[in-house]
């Protein structure tokens, strides 16, 4: 979780380019000592009266270098950007070779997202003076809001060289590298940041996601459980240790779901729903829709989303999205082609939003990302619009009262079973919960390998995260019982030496020789992606945390899928895509029988080789594949839900 705070160096690191002047400064009367009041009100927090303070000093010495230099830092702490600008630009005039000075107004540009001109400013002052490592920190945070992950890297390198214990910049650099993959460089960062500030929360949340992407829930919630010791309004903090909760098998469901609605207790405590909505109560007219997502790119939650914008029916529902997408690509351009209304939220706080919403008049408001990360649920739980869902994004509940419906079907969610672990109506769609596009540059589907390797490879492509003491253990024994097998891995996370030799080694203590067990790098092609599902036979679901693009990326490219059915929505994914292909003999409801069936599918090599032919036409003609079908079933339960509504019947009545 990269570390927002633009803090200038201290002055006895700043370098005074132009000296003049600076003699006739100190001479103003008092002004030491209104500066030094300045600096102890600002120290107490007393923010708006140390500005009043700096502001009086710059009026009486116009020249005043420190004075105008404090005056545009503390606008920027205050969040008043435009007048951080206006003070680091009398500055700049007044003292134009000064690294400073254009420092700080690449700083207050920064801050107001105008990033080339931020970049400009910090490239003009290394021009003047390389040795500022705050200028190579602010250079390098504007390269990760860029998406420039290279290059944000060199800069907090080049930081690093000249402040090696410049914390922000080992924290937020540890986050980029655990993003790219790089988890061993990651953690090696993060522990000299931690030996600095044992007990910085944003360190320990960097830390949390580290230890997950390298496969240790266990240690990843114990992270996040101290953050929220530390902080206990720390609500992405927080957010971050729920989504963490669905990688763990040992926790009781009831108890999970309790954390959940301790989330909506604790940060939206004091944020009301509206008693009245503006929105007319007409149950036949056509609806206002509005999506929220952070991942309208490419991403896993645009690829089920796509289909279904492209085929609602713009007749019956305006479509519109509030897009939290610091980097627009390709993908964003196709999602918001199928729009009526298209929202950049990225630069709108929670009310702001929720104003938005509100005068946008919409009926209905999807949250696409529950407790994933940059999610709005903050704004959610403002409720400004009268009926809420969340779907697609996460596989749990919200925990929101003010959420009011989530979508699911009758085998993610089987009737009777997990209502009460919902705080929202569960809204089952007749065949599937969500509706999977096909990727266009998916290459053809091969013979299985087995049939030239002599050997059967099972495999998994799903996050690291996901893979269980448990999962080893029974993935351990399916090579066991199958002769010869091979397993094959590849996540974001398998590029990672250290994470392999974890791996291998937890295998190696269940018995499996290490040349059993193979790893394939990340690759930033998709077509790359999916050419990869025709290394493997056989794909083993991880559980309790159910593959779901994997398993559908699998079937497309004819790959069979074995999972282990659980009792929670993230645990039943797998039965309700398997299921719709006709494969329900692969769901398992134990280790025994998951083992049995891996092991009697890995020795029918003719079952293996009708699949590798068949499954993609079979998955093709599915519901799991109907784009016009699904969206329909969707815009019918939109519609019932409206009419209960302006009925005036609860949600569920």
């Amino acid at each position: 979780m990269p570390w927002h705070g633009l803090r200038l160096v201290p002055p006895c690191q700043r370098r005074q380019r132009r000296a003049g002047g600076s003699a006739a400064m100190t001479a103003v009367p008092g002004r030491q000592v209104r500066m030094r009041k300045a600096r102890q009100l600002a120290a107490k927090g007393r923010l708006a009266e140390a500005r009043e303070l700096y502001r009086k000093l710059c009026r009486r010495s116009p020249r005043d270098r420190e004075a105008w230099l404090e005056l545009s830092r503390l606008c920027r702490r205050l969040g008043d950007f435009g007048e951080a600008e206006q003070a680091a630009r009398r500055l700049v005039a007044e003292h134009p070779d000064d690294a400073t000075a254009w420092q700080a107004l690449g700083a207050a540009l920064h801050r107001q997202r105008r990033l080339g001109e931020a970049l400009g400013c910090y490239q003009r002052s290394l021009a003047i003076d390389a040795s500022l490592p705050e200028t190579h920190y602010f250079l390098a945070e504007a390269r990760r809001e860029q998406g420039l992950d290279e290059e944000a890297e060199a800069a907090y390198r080049a930081t690093l060289a000249l402040a090696p214990d410049h914390v922000p910049a080992l924290n937020n650099l540890s986050a980029l590298l655990t993003n790219r993959g790089r988890l061993q460089e990651a953690a090696g960062l993060l522990q000299r940041a931690l030996e600095i500030r044992p007990d910085d929360p944003r360190m320990l949340v960097n830390l949390g996601r580290a230890r997950l992407h390298a496969g240790d829930a266990a240690a990843a919630e114990a992270a996040f459980r101290r953050v929220i010791e530390l902080q206990p309004r720390l609500d992405d903090a927080h957010s971050n240790l729920l989504a963490c909760l669905n990688y763990l098998g040992d926790r009781d469901p009831q108890a999970v779901f309790e954390d959940h609605r301790r989330w909506a207790r604790v940060h939206c405590a004091g944020l009301r729903p509206p008693s009245h909505w503006p929105n007319e109560t007409d149950p036949r007219r056509r609806l206002r829709i509005g999506y929220v997502s952070p991942d309208l790119r490419e991403h896993s939650v645009a690829r089920f989303l796509e289909p279904v914008l492209a085929h609602h029916r713009h007749e019956d529902f305006e479509i519109g999205c509030y897009a939290d997408v610091a980097h627009p690509d390709a993908t964003t351009e196709r999602l918001r082609g199928h729009c009526d209304r298209w929202t950049d939220a990225t630069r709108l706080s929670h009310e702001q939003l929720a104003e938005r919403v509100r005068r946008d008049r919409v009926d209905i408001l999807i949250d696409l990302a529950g407790h994933t990360a940059h999610n709005r649920l903050l704004m959610f739980a403002r409720k400004p619009a009268p009926l809420q869902l969340s779907w697609l994004g996460y596989p749990n509940t919200t925990g929101l009262p003010a959420i009011d419906y989530r979508i699911s079907d009758g085998r993610a969610d089987p009737p009777g079973k997990t209502e009460a672990l919902h705080s929202e109506t569960l809204l089952r769609l007749p065949h599937s919960f969500l509706c999977y596009g096909p990727p266009v540059d998916a290459p053809a589907c091969g013979a299985p390998p087995s049939l030239a390797a002599g050997h059967v490879t099972f495999g998994s492509f799903n996050n690291l995260a996901k893979t269980t003491p448990a999962v080893v253990r029974a993935w351990a024994r399916i090579l066991a019982a199958v002769p010869d097998s091979r397993l094959l891995l590849k996540s974001r996370a398998t590029g990672d030496p250290a994470t392999r030799e974890r791996l291998l080694a937890r295998f190696a203590d269940a018995g499996i020789e290490t040349g059993r067990i193979a790893f394939l790098d990340p690759v930033p092609v998709h077509r790359e992606h999916l050419a990869a599902y025709g290394r493997i036979d056989i794909a083993l679901d991880t559980f309790p945390y159910h593959g779901t693009t994997t398993t559908c990326e699998a079937l497309w490219m004819g790959v069979p899928v074995i999972t282990l059915a659980g009792r929670v929505h993230a645990a039943r994914v797998g039965v309700s895509l398997l299921h719709q292909v006709g494969l329900d003999d692969l769901v398992t409801g134990d280790e025994e029988q998951y083992l049995a069936v891996a092991a009697r599918l890995a020795a029918d090599s003719g079952r293996l080789v009708r699949l590798r032919n068949r499954l993609r036409d079979r998955m093709r003609a599915a519901p799991l594949c109907d784009a016009a079908g699904f969206t329909a079933a969707l815009e019918e339960s939109w519609r019932e839900i409206w009419q209960r509504w302006c009925s005036g019947a609860a949600a569920g009545g």
